[in-house]
């Protein structure tokens, strides 16, 4: 059976979203937790946010939550300690300094796209690793409803997308 990446990316974004995609972890911290909208701050909802719309969606019993904010806090504490996410921003910082400043030197790239590809399969095994302890907190039932959470989210990432390229149905505003 082939693993479900999506399935692996939502259980880490919902349950420890700390430990986010390498997509985003050059993303500022937003204040205390990461707060998001109803969180006193900007930007998407803190991972414990995420974490208690996730667990009404799930019906995650007491016991559950318990797991998860305990699975959430070793694994912050693990990431930070292994320095991993800093890693991957250093090296995408040296990357996109070589591609942009001259002289062209390949080897110089080569290795610096090398220690951005490292960094990454780090954060892909450290996330894969979480994944299946969430995977082992979650009942059958709570899995399936995972992965309706997903199908919806899919959704509605490719209708916004398509908003965004095509414009909000109906033209833009004011134009004839």
């Amino acid at each position: 059976m082939r693993p479900n990446r999506y399935l692996n990316r939502l259980l880490i974004a919902l349950a420890l979203a700390a430990l986010a995609a390498p997509a985003t972890a050059h993303r500022p911290h937003r204040g205390p937790g990461g707060a998001g909208p109803g969180e006193g701050g900007f930007g998407p909802p803190g991972p414990e946010a995420r974490l208690e719309r996730l667990a009404m969606r799930l019906d995650l019993s007491d016991a559950q939550r318990g797991e998860l904010t305990q699975l959430m806090e070793q694994s912050r504490a693990e990431m930070e300690a292994s320095g991993t996410r800093e890693r991957l921003l250093t090296a995408r910082r040296e990357l996109g300094r070589l591609i942009e400043q001259g002289p062209f030197d390949e080897a110089a790239v080569r290795a610096a796209a090398a220690a951005v590809a490292a960094a990454e399969a780090d954060l892909a095994v450290a996330r894969a690793r979480r994944a299946q302890a969430v995977r082992e907190i979650l009942t059958p039932e709570q899995l399936d409803e995972l992965t309706e959470l997903r199908s919806e989210r899919r959704m509605h990432r490719r209708l916004h997308r398509r908003e965004r390229r095509q414009g909000p149905p109906g033209g833009a505003p004011g134009v004839d």
